[in-house]
């Protein structure tokens, strides 16, 4: 099962620049982690001082307080400022199908109160 890991730092404008390196050393440390499929850092569009993590993973069980590789880029840029660290996993609802080429088979008809229809 794929699920998203992430990581966002709302730190003072002055002090991006050393968390962001701080990160890029990260991430290439943390490459090739087992389940670890991807690791993007970015930063937010007209706000200095916010960054966030997206780890990308795959494997059956799903932390609830997030992976090791997770926790411990949260611990590290708890000095820089404020955090916000989650785990995302895609839920499909009741009526919903995954295709093989990974289309839902139905989607909600929202002008109806939500209830699905087909695609």
């Amino acid at each position: 099962m794929k699920w998203i890991e992430v990581i966002r730092l709302r730190s003072e404008p002055a002090r991006e620049t050393d968390a962001a390196e701080w990160l890029k050393y990260a991430v290439r440390e943390f490459e090739g982690r087992e389940h670890l499929l991807s690791a993007t850092v970015l930063s937010r569009v007209g706000v200095t001082g916010d960054i966030s993590v997206h780890l990308e993973w795959e494997f059956d069980s799903i932390p609830v307080k997030g992976s090791d590789t997770g926790l411990e880029i949260a611990h590290a840029l708890g000095s820089f400022g404020l955090l916000d660290h989650s785990v995302w996993a895609e839920r499909l609802y009741e009526g919903a199908q995954t295709t093989a080429g990974g289309e839902r088979g139905k989607r909600p008809d929202w002008k109806r109160g939500g209830r699905s229809q087909k695609a």
